[in-house]
């Protein structure tokens, strides 16, 4: 009897662990138990400054959005935008700086905030361990009035067909930014200044018009910028650039193999790829495009012979497959649905 009270203490004493701040490094699956996409806000500890007041938004795609602001030294907001892994146990994520893992934004994930850990992903001890927790926004502090929404706006328009061909924003409709849930938007936003290369969060207010006011092949909602909440720098557009191929399935090349150096442009405004597979050239559409995901539809190419096809034609069809990739410094590297770098490039000067 004893003993099964005193397991009865343990188990309590470690669910409360957290009530009283002792913060452990549990096991529990955060990613698969709790509603983690929001918000989270807190002013983190500063060495010389009062605090850096920090705002970190986790979307569902794993991707993210942090906003620091050092107190007392500047006024400026610094943005960093990209993706997250999690650990094996799902309770501790890593954001990824510049396309690699950072070792210095570690966060454990537990109900309604997190704690930002050490760069050896310990939690951190001492006094001020309090200090590195932020919370969770519960409303986001957005106030919205009647016929209000929160609208996203892609960082660049792609084309697509109304009355003619014509160039479309791309928008959501979410309090929480999905990459995957972009929607065609035919209609303009009053008073809204679209500037590529970012992504917007706005509020956005929806006016119904009178049914014998709305002209032919018309929406039937005006909208109207109400307020721009955020103008975040969009990472992926690091992708539109031309890039010259420097490895296959992890292996330099030898140039020697081909007509010419095998290259890629991918162009985010017209949503296409094209590029020179060493002999032929091709191009096509782009499938898919967010912070870590990129795929192509099937590409279309020259159909010139060349003295060796092998390698020409293994690009190609590596091409058809790539589905994730990375920027690290002025290197692509594309990666197959397994993960595996199947093509490396490097940015063209």
């Amino acid at each position: 009897m004893k003993s099964q009270i005193l397991l009865l203490v343990i188990i309590l004493t470690s669910c409360n662990s957290t009530k009283n701040g002792n913060y452990t490094l549990d096991s529990v699956d955060s990613k698969n138990t709790l509603k983690w996409p929001s918000v989270y806000s807190g002013t983190l500890p500063c060495a010389d400054c009062p605090g850096i007041e920090t705002e970190l938004i986790l979307n569902q795609d794993e991707t993210y959005q942090l906003s620091t602001v050092y107190l007392e030294k500047s006024k400026d907001v610094f943005k960093e935008t990209g993706t997250f892994s999690w650990n094996a146990n799902g309770n501790i994520i890593t954001l990824n700086i510049d396309g690699k893992p950072s070792p210095d934004h570690q966060y454990m994930i537990m109900e309604s905030k997190i704690m930002k850990l050490d760069n050896k992903g310990n939690v951190i001890s001492g006094a001020l361990k309090e200090n590195y927790i932020l919370s969770k926004k519960m409303n986001n502090n957005v106030v919205l009035n009647e016929g209000e929404y929160i609208y996203w706006v892609n960082s660049v328009k792609v084309e697509c067909s109304g009355v003619g061909k014509m160039s479309c924003m791309q928008v959501q409709k979410n309090k929480i930014l999905n990459s995957k849930d972009w929607k065609l938007f035919y209609s303009s936003i009053k008073g809204f200044n679209f500037e590529a290369g970012y992504i917007y969060k706005l509020i956005v207010k929806e006016i119904k018009r009178a049914k014998n006011q709305v002209p032919a092949d018309a929406s039937s909602i005006n909208y109207e910028l109400v307020k721009v909440l955020e103008k975040i720098k969009d990472n992926k557009m690091r992708l539109h650039d031309i890039w010259a191929l420097q490895a296959v399935n992890g292996k330099e090349i030898n140039v020697k193999n081909y007509n010419q150096r095998p290259n890629l442009e991918i162009n985010l405004t017209s949503n296409r790829v094209m590029g020179n597979d060493g002999c032929n050239n091709f191009s096509g559409e782009i499938k898919q495009v967010d912070s870590k995901s990129l795929s192509f539809k099937p590409l279309i190419g020259t159909k010139k012979a060349c003295f060796n096809m092998k390698f020409s034609n293994e690009i190609s069809n590596i091409l058809n497959n790539v589905e994730t990739y990375n920027i690290n410094n002025l290197t692509l590297s594309l990666y197959n649905k397994e993960g595996k770098e199947v093509l490396r490039y490097k940015k063209v000067d």
